[in-house]
């Protein structure tokens, strides 16, 4: 469907209708599969991969497509780490000690910017290209997307299951660099998403 076309919303999403009149959905584009638990040491973790891409899909008053280029800036997508069943598996207790720490590490939050599809169209996308998750085990990602100023949320969406291995037992994707991510890295947009940073996070197979 092409930017400025008149849609039926659809009745599962998405979840508000904005004080500005507008409709907002985000919608996961590409699902992390795998990633190593970084245990307690978080400066030599591996990034899920592949990295996880949301596209923001935004209606106005008239049910038209449109990209917001006027509120982008005041918008902002947060991730939180969940169980199969969905239960937040944020924050864990350290193993053998009283301490507890945050289980996802990494840029949890993301605002949207404006890409081009690898169809050629322009479009709006969130990117989180380095999150590691502390210890083993199967989840999914919960991200929301929130105005900047607090308030209602705008829209919310979960991940596919994941699986996070021991990292003795963890082997890196035969092609860990999607051409997904390739073509969105290739714009040079999100930062921390560039093609001489990609090898750091996700090594060529």
């Amino acid at each position: 469907m092409n930017i400025g076309e008149q849609q039926e919303i659809d009745p599962d999403g998405p979840h508000n209708f904005a004080q500005d009149g507008r409709r907002y959905r985000i919608t996961p584009i590409q699902h992390p599969t795998d990633g190593a638990a970084f245990e307690r040491q978080p400066l030599s973790r591996i990034a899920l991969t592949p990295p996880l891409i949301l596209q923001l899909d935004t209606w106005d008053r008239d049910n038209r497509l449109i990209i917001p280029s006027d509120s982008l800036s005041s918008m902002v997508c947060t991730i939180t780490l969940q169980a199969v069943d969905g239960e937040d598996r944020s924050r864990v207790r350290v193993p053998d000690s009283n301490i507890i720490t945050n289980t996802l590490v990494g840029s949890t939050i993301s605002t949207p910017y404006e890409m081009e599809s690898q169809t050629g169209h322009p479009g709006v996308y969130l990117v989180f290209p380095d999150i590691g998750v502390a210890y083993p085990g199967t989840f999914r990602l919960k991200c929301v997307l929130m105005p900047l100023n607090g308030g209602e949320y705008l829209d919310f969406c979960v991940t596919n299951h994941f699986t996070v291995y021991l990292r003795e037992q963890f082997t890196a994707p035969a092609q860990a660099t999607t051409e997904m991510t390739r073509h969105f890295a290739e714009q040079g947009v999100v930062p921390n998403l560039e093609m001489g940073t990609l090898l750091e996070f996700w090594p060529e197979g």
